[in-house]
């Protein structure tokens, strides 16, 4: 009888994460490999959901946007997730007709000679060339 009730177990729908709730969040509620949803009191009185995550990690920029309703919060924080799954690159990378060199030296001007550390940059340049 006992195998009965774990078929019957087994075939329950599994909720989505939507539908189960908000995750765990961290005692900050930001962490680094977080997001976070906020609900914060607006000056005249109105409940806001500020939607909060990093760009692309430790050291990256913190962003952050702000809903009236909690579903479109969720929902906002559930596709960048899924972007982040997919592995989706900026919106600047995607909509342009640059080529590998021209991304890849604009990149090492703008990002890599200024966040990088000297070994990482050295190994970076003897790969690169």
């Amino acid at each position: 009888m006992a195998s009965n009730e774990d078929d019957l177990h087994a075939l329950q729908p599994i909720r989505s994460e939507l539908a189960a709730g908000p995750l765990a969040r961290s005692p900050s509620g930001y962490g680094h490999d977080e997001m976070s949803i906020q609900r914060r009191r607006r000056n005249d009185g109105r409940t806001a959901y500020v939607v909060r995550w990093y760009e692309s990690g430790r050291g990256s920029t913190k962003r952050k946007r702000t809903f009236d309703r909690r579903r479109d919060a969720e929902l906002f924080e559930a596709s960048v997730r899924r972007a982040r799954q997919l592995g989706q690159l900026a919106s600047e990378v995607i909509g342009s007709n640059a080529t590998l060199e021209e991304f890849l030296v604009e990149w090492w001007d703008t990002y890599a000679a200024t966040h990088l550390r000297p070994n990482t940059l050295a190994t970076y340049t003897f790969v690169l060339s």
